[in-house]
Formats: C-alpha cells, structure tokens, sequence
C-alpha cells in the first residue's frame, strides 16, 4: 500500500516521527531519562522535515547532558551545527553547550593528571 501511495507513506512516517518526539518529551518530563533515551537511540530522524530533525537533535543533546553521555551529547551538537537551516539562536544555543562540554572535558583531563590518574 505505502509503494503504491508514496504520499502517503511520507505523511506516515511524519506522523510517527511526530509521535515520537512527543513520547520523549513526555517521558523526559516524567524523569524517565533512561526511557527517553532509548526512544531516542532506536530513532533515525535523517529523512525527518527539517523543524522535526533540529527538534529531535536538541532533545538528544539534552538528554545526552542530562545522563552524563558526553561523547553522545557532542556527537548531536555536531549534527546540529551541520544543519544549514539551523536558525542562529538555536546556533548559538548549541555553540554553547560545545563550549561546556569542551570545557568538561579539560576538567577532568586536568583533575586526572593531577590525581595521577
């Protein structure tokens, strides 16, 4: 059915892609972080219109902060930056959290030398 309608099969995956950034955001409410993310790892936003796609990446990267996945909470803010329709606010919310995290990063590399760790 979906070969035959193509529409409609694009209209669907919309609709699913849709339901799940609400079903993240909604257990990311409920503090099911964990649940969140693995709704977040079986996803595969890359056909997704390009609102839903900038949606999804910054879920990712918050969550990704959140549970403490850094090199996860890199690889989204990446992504997001290789978005051209990346609006600048969002831009330089995500410069931002690369800046943090860059930042996170030096940290524990220093506090590991000097620990001798």
């Amino acid at each position: 059915f979906a070969k035959a309608f193509p529409q409609t099969a694009k209209d669907k995956r919309q609709i699913a892609q849709k339901a799940r950034l609400n079903q993240i955001a909604t257990l990311s409410a409920a503090g099911k972080l964990s649940e969140a993310w693995a709704v977040v790892t079986k996803e595969n936003f890359s056909d997704a219109e390009v609102s839903d796609r900038i949606l999804f990446l910054k879920n990712k990267l918050a969550l990704a902060e959140k549970l403490s996945l850094f090199s996860d909470a890199r690889i989204a803010a990446d992504e997001l930056l290789n978005i051209p329709q990346i609006v600048s606010a969002d831009r330089e919310y995500v410069l931002n959290r690369k800046v943090w995290l860059s930042e996170l990063r030096s940290s524990k590399k220093g506090r590991a030398v000097l620990s001798g760790t």
